[in-house]
């Protein structure tokens, strides 16, 4: 159940190994086979909310440096050139539908349609919820994201921590740098990370400081 959120951050370890906590080790408790661990290297962390411009400087490095990996196909194991990751991974408690695909639109709307049949399962049907999700999967979405893969256009996949937010990110007391952890990667587009909700109260700071590559 934890090996995809412990190769997800060996992996932004390994792209970013001075914000990131190092995994060490997983697996099922002998006494308890339903009871999982999940071991990482001691860091002593603040309680406080990160600097904002070295938390965006940090999440820009993730996915510009993870996205020359990708081109150079120095990552293991291969994407392939496509959109996902190798195992699944989770957002909080939620199982994310990773699995492969060759265009951003595609795995975005699998993962749109997930988090809805969520909704669903723990609120029932809502005739007014279908309406809007068969909108949004057939028509925003194609609309919005289509364009950026078609006509010549391309999307650099990026590795992304997959539940970025200030809560899973703190300053290291030692070095005073931000450090990632809890992280649920695939490798997708890097402005899905660009919207944060917790930064809102920093617009400027965050439009400043995240130097997104678009390429």
């Amino acid at each position: 159940m934890l090996r995809g959120e412990f190769e997800s951050m060996l992996l932004v370890h390994s792209v970013v190994p001075g914000h990131a906590v190092k995994p060490v080790g997983w697996g099922a408790c002998s006494s308890r086979p339903d009871h999982y661990f999940y071991i990482s290297e001691f860091h002593n962390l603040s309680t406080e909310q990160p600097d904002i411009t070295a938390f965006c400087s940090m999440a820009a490095q993730l996915h510009t440096v993870s996205a020359d990996l990708f081109e150079r196909d120095g990552v293991r194991p291969k994407p392939g050139g496509r959109f996902g990751f190798h195992l699944v991974t989770h957002m909080g408690k939620f199982p994310q539908d990773n699995s492969w695909a060759d265009s951003w639109e595609t795995l975005y709307t699998r993962g749109m349609h997930r988090i809805f049949s969520y909704e669903t399962a723990a609120q029932g049907r809502s005739e007014e919820l279908d309406s809007l999700t068969v909108d949004l999967l057939g028509k925003v979405i194609p609309r919005l994201l289509r364009p950026l893969e078609t006509c010549g256009e391309r999307i650099r996949p990026s590795l992304l921590h997959g539940d970025l937010q200030i809560r899973n990110v703190k300053t290291d007391k030692d070095d005073l740098k931000p450090i990632f952890f809890d992280a649920g990667s695939f490798w997708g587009h890097n402005e899905c990370e660009s919207s944060l909700p917790d930064l809102r109260r920093y617009p400027e700071k965050v439009e400043a400081s995240m130097s997104w590559d678009r390429g």
